[in-house]
């Protein structure tokens, strides 16, 4: 049983539910897309674009919303009419445990899971 837990593992925590939120920021838009234009996008930087049709040609996301809190550009994998957002977490590896643990939102890969 723990009882005191360090700020910098509070702060690890943080910053791994941070990138989970994010990635499912960026997991909503890419299905927003998908049902406006009937196909997904075929790279994420296109959801930083103006786009027709939204409020003075807003945005989706802007740049930064595509990179994790350690710096690391969100993963864009897609099959057909299916796609999921990685983010491998704080060490960056595949794999890994507490806040390196990989995190991964999109068809298939619920973010609110992810969360509790």
């Amino acid at each position: 049983v723990v009882l005191f837990r360090s700020e910098s593992a509070r702060l690890q925590d943080k910053d791994w539910r941070l990138a989970a939120i994010g990635a499912g920021i960026v997991a909503h838009q890419v299905d927003m897309y998908r049902q406006a234009n009937g196909e997904l996008p075929a790279e994420l930087r296109v959801l930083t674009e103006a786009v027709a049709g939204r409020k003075a040609g807003r945005k989706a996301l802007a740049p930064a919303d595509l990179v994790d809190p350690w710096g690391r550009p969100y993963r864009y994998e897609r099959s057909g009419r299916v796609f999921t957002i990685v983010s491998e977490g704080r060490d960056g590896r595949p794999g890994g445990e507490g806040p390196d643990r990989d995190i991964r939102v999109g068809d298939g890969h619920p973010l609110s899971p992810l969360l509790k």
